[in-house]
């Protein structure tokens, strides 16, 4: 019998987020959470591998479209002494699985104002498995009057390494969160906007050239502010192929340095890009500098502007991704050093001297 790889799981998962997109229209529905607690006009935000992504972007959305002011910092600021509180402000957790390590953030949450967890957990889905101090902490969490809980789907995609689901669906709770809360103005892709895109993803013509670049290696390049908060499409190499991760740059850092090193050490660039005018006419200008320098240089174009690009560009990879794992017959079940991370990975508490 053949051993299961996880990859009809994974396609599963991708064709199935593909769908409720078309469906649904990008609308989650988590909306309304967080209206119950008092927010400042200071946010605090962490996020681990991943959620990284998710807090990076709510970080650039509350800076860029509100008046108020935030910034991300890694968990291990709450972990050691260069830790402060800050009572004025809101701290802002996202764990999809409320993790051990986003636990150290959440155990300082009494040094701020109030806090929002944005998580996929629930008490019944921990309960079968048998997760009863992440089951604890939940219901701590549900009953403080200063934590509101923010849920997005899906909980349990851990059965393989890579994740799908949770990453896009993070970037959706950040904008219905920021809709909802701070009265953030976006401008919704309509459903067949929604149809065309994913109708694009699916029939990507360049795909298997793509895919070459993916497993051989390749630099992300942008020409928007989506390089900020991209680290989830990094990452899809990382736990998808188990490749070296991409590098994330802004599109003029190129010719500061990569551009001449790429000369040398040549592989793919990947330039990240929308359909806006000003997105066209940058890449258009600096395109020659990147052809030469390598041959392998791929426009990725998404019909979507910011802060709908990022979404558009997480559909794409992750068909990407799950060719290249299909092609490679990775092991997506029983990964590389499964159960073995335990030293970091399971650390829950911060440095308390």
């Amino acid at each position: 019998m053949k051993k299961d790889l996880g990859h009809d799981l994974l396609r599963e998962r991708i064709e199935g987020l593909e769908e409720t997109l078309l469906m649904t229209g990008g609308c989650l529905d988590c909306a309304g959470a967080g209206t119950d607690v008092d927010i400042s006009n200071r946010f605090v935000v962490t996020g681990v591998g991943s959620s990284e992504s998710h807090a990076r972007f709510l970080v650039s959305l509350i800076n860029r479209c509100t008046g108020r002011s935030a910034r991300y910092e890694p968990l291990s600021y709450f972990y050691g002494e260069a830790f402060r509180g800050e009572g004025e402000a809101t701290l802002i957790v996202f764990s999809q699985g409320l993790s051990s390590n986003a636990q150290i953030a959440l155990k300082r949450r009494g040094e701020y104002n109030s806090t929002v967890v944005f998580t996929s957990c629930t008490e019944a889905g921990l309960r079968a498995k048998d997760s009863l101090g992440r089951v604890a902490l939940l219901s701590e969490l549900e009953e403080e009057r200063a934590t509101s809980i923010v849920s997005f789907p899906l909980e349990d995609e851990y059965s393989i390494l890579i994740r799908v689901v949770g990453p896009l669906n993070g970037y959706l709770a950040c904008l219905e969160w920021s809709e909802e809360v701070l009265g953030l103005k976006v401008d919704r892709p309509d459903r067949e906007a929604w149809k065309e895109v994913i109708g694009r993803v699916r029939g990507a013509a360049a795909l298997e050239r793509l895919v070459d670049d993916f497993i051989e290696g390749v630099d992300f390049n942008f020409s928007n502010t989506c390089g900020g908060y991209a680290q989830s499409l990094a990452f899809k190499r990382v736990e998808g192929i188990f490749g070296a991760q991409p590098v994330l740059r802004d599109l003029f850092q190129y010719s500061h340095g990569p551009f001449q090193q790429n000369s040398i050490s040549k592989h793919a660039q990947w330039i990240f890009a929308t359909d806006t005018t000003s997105d066209k006419k940058l890449v258009e200008t600096v395109l020659p500098l990147f052809q030469r320098a390598v041959d392998s240089v791929r426009i990725i174009e998404s019909p979507f502007d910011e802060p709908w690009a990022i979404v558009y560009y997480e559909l794409l990879l992750n068909r990407v991704m799950l060719a290249a794992i299909e092609r490679l017959e990775i092991d997506q079940v029983d990964w590389p050093m499964k159960g073995k991370d335990g030293e970091a990975y399971g650390l829950s508490d911060f440095w308390d001297g």
